[in-house]
Parts: structure tokens; C-alpha cells; sequence
């Protein structure tokens, strides 16, 4: 689901991203190239606030996302406060 996810990331084809890339993190939910690919995904589709949920959920497992990541997202879109 990973690479299916990734896959269909570069083909922008986004939602169809999200879905395959939720589902491989039912599978390794430690995986950080799943996280980040599913993060940019979200970004993509200005699904901000549901961008900000995965990395949310990443660092309560002590999966790092990368900064580059997490700026790009905070100059459209600050990270929720509590």
C-alpha cells in the first residue's frame, strides 16, 4: 500500500493517495516515508488541518517528520494550538 500510495502521489492523483497511504499505515503505523508522503498528500489537497492530525499522530509514536515538511506546511497553514 506504501508504494501504491507513493505511486499514485506522483501521479497527483491525491485522494486516491490518501486512501492507499492510510491503509499502509494500518499496517506499519511506524513507517516516517509513509507519514511524510501522506502529509504532502494532504497538503496537496489543502487538507491542512488533517495534515496537521498526521503529524500529530507520527510524534506521539516518535516518528520524526521531516522539517522542510513541517515548515512548508506552518507558512500556510499554523499548527493548532492544545
Amino acid at each position: 500500500y506504501a508504494y501504491w500510495g507513493a505511486a499514485l502521489q506522483n501521479l497527483n492523483q491525491y485522494d486516491k493517495a490518501v486512501e492507499k497511504l492510510e491503509r499502509a499505515l494500518e499496517i506499519h503505523p511506524k513507517n516516517t516515508n509513509v507519514f511524510r508522503t501522506l502529509i504532502d498528500a494532504l497538503f496537496q489537497l489543502k487538507r491542512y488541518g488533517e495534515a496537521w492530525e498526521a503529524v500529530k499522530q507520527a510524534r506521539e509514536i516518535q516518528v520524526v517528520i521531516p522539517k522542510s515538511t513541517l515548515k512548508r506546511l506552518e507558512e500556510v497553514f499554523p499548527a493548532p494550538t492544545g
